[in-house]
């Protein structure tokens, strides 16, 4: 076996699972305020005018437009990469309960 090839237990693979799954849950655009005023822009977007959207978001303590767009721009580098090394992890858990490695 070489040295690179480590096959990973369930459990690694698991443990490693919960870390990506955490780190996509504390990112900024995952937070109850983000959502929020998104909900808030989505529902108010084709009706109401910017200035009165952010101020929809100012009387409930939310991030404005610009920073709610801020918040998704810096989010979505890490946002994708998270995913993908969620992706593979699934997959590789997957093989790993089927008896495979997967590596």
């Amino acid at each position: 076996m070489s040295l690179f090839s480590h096959s990973r237990t369930v459990e690694e693979l698991e443990a490693e699972l919960a870390e990506v799954d955490a780190a996509i849950a504390s990112l900024p655009s995952k937070s109850e305020a983000f959502v929020r005023a998104q909900e808030i822009i989505e529902a108010n977007r084709s009706s109401a005018p910017t200035e009165e959207i952010d101020a929809m978001l100012a009387r409930e303590g939310l991030p404005s437009l610009a920073q709610c767009g801020t918040i998704a721009a810096r989010d979505m580098a890490p946002l994708n990469r998270l995913r993908r090394r969620r992706k593979s992890l699934v997959r590789k858990l997957d093989d790993a309960k089927k008896g495979r490695t997967g590596e």
